[in-house]
């Protein structure tokens, strides 16, 4: 068979979709497979409980894959509706305002330390050595990096103001 990215419609006629894993982290194939009502045989990863998937949705296999059920999985018919589990990262991660864009649309001035002369470290945007209490303009990406983030977490910077870009 070619190799197709939306496979929905073969899912959907199948009897089962199997997944014989030692371990799985969210199985998209198995949670597309109970959205389209097509049970599932797998074998009893952790993740199951997480997902809540159990014996309603279909088979769950022993590892030694030993009294296997192979009337049951041939005969028996399912009949069940599943719903995700509600995904509740966005009110995790979006309980505060962002402020991503007015950085963005900022500009910091900074002043230079001493570190850019005692180490004779040019600047990499001035092309030069910034001589102490030197001011001028970075973004905030340049701004984290001359405050210490930075692979020898030196500070070359101190902060003077935040402005505004001009649009």
């Amino acid at each position: 068979m070619e190799p197709k990215l939306d496979i929905r419609n073969y899912i959907a006629a199948s009897d089962y979709v199997v997944q014989l894993s030692d371990t799985e982290a969210y199985c998209y194939t198995m949670i597309e497979s109970l959205l389209l009502g097509v049970p599932i045989i797998v074998t009893p990863w952790k993740c199951l409980k997480e997902l809540e998937i159990d014996e309603r949705y279909g088979f769950i296999l022993p590892f030694d894959m030993n009294n296997i059920p192979i009337e049951d999985i041939y005969n028996k018919t399912f009949n069940f509706v599943y719903s995700n589990k509600e995904d509740r990262w966005d009110k995790i991660l979006d309980n505060t305002e962002s402020t991503y864009l007015d950085e963005m649309n900022s500009l910091y001035e900074v002043a230079a330390t001493s570190r850019y002369k005692e180490q004779n470290r040019k600047d990499a945007e001035l092309g030069r050595i910034p001589v102490p209490g030197e001011k001028w303009f970075v973004t905030k990406e340049r701004l984290d990096v001359l405050l210490g983030e930075n692979k020898t977490k030196d500070t070359y910077v101190k902060l003077i103001r935040k402005i505004k870009k001009e649009a």
